[in-house]
């Protein structure tokens, strides 16, 4: 299972252990505005983290192993684990999950981090097809986007 961000790509497996979400990839309203956020954990953690980002819960007792990466429409990156306990990683390249070495050995080679889960499927046993990606628009058209009303015809677009 893995998550990989290359700067402008998100982009995760679609591996599914019992009692885990297959979805990986989410939108979510964020204190710090729209952001994409991928996700490995169960589907409690998930909903319970999603709720965290978006209302401002407490911090929520999530299982062991959880991992989570937010991309903020400024392009920054924050890391979670199951403590929600966060931080910046050095570069906006990162990945999380079973095959984030495989992953980020890829980006730094050049690859965009859906050809990077695509390399993670080949080498680790665990990390599973097909690949999911979200694409990160900038702040600036984001807020263009947002003031014209297109936000939701572009998603629906990306989606088709």
């Amino acid at each position: 299972m893995t998550i990989a961000f290359d700067g402008k790509i998100l982009a995760s497996d679609s591996h599914r252990l019992l009692g885990s979400e297959s979805k990986k990839l989410f939108k979510a309203l964020t204190e710090w505005g729209e952001a994409l956020v991928g996700i490995e954990g169960s589907y409690q953690d998930v909903a319970l983290f999603l709720e965290y980002l978006e209302a401002g819960n407490p911090r929520p007792k999530l299982s062991k192993g959880f991992e989570a990466l937010l991309v903020k429409c400024d392009g920054t990156v924050e890391l979670f684990d199951s403590d929600v306990f966060h931080y910046r990683p050095k570069k906006p390249m990162c990945a999380i999950g079973t095959g984030s070495q495989y992953a980020v050995g890829a980006m730094y080679c050049g690859k965009t981090a859906d050809v990077a889960i695509e390399i993670a499927i080949e080498c680790d046993v665990v990390t599973q097809g097909p690949v999911q990606k979200a694409m990160l628009v900038d702040a600036e058209a984001y807020n263009i986007v947002q003031m014209m009303g297109l936000g939701a015809q572009i998603a629906k677009a990306m989606e088709d």
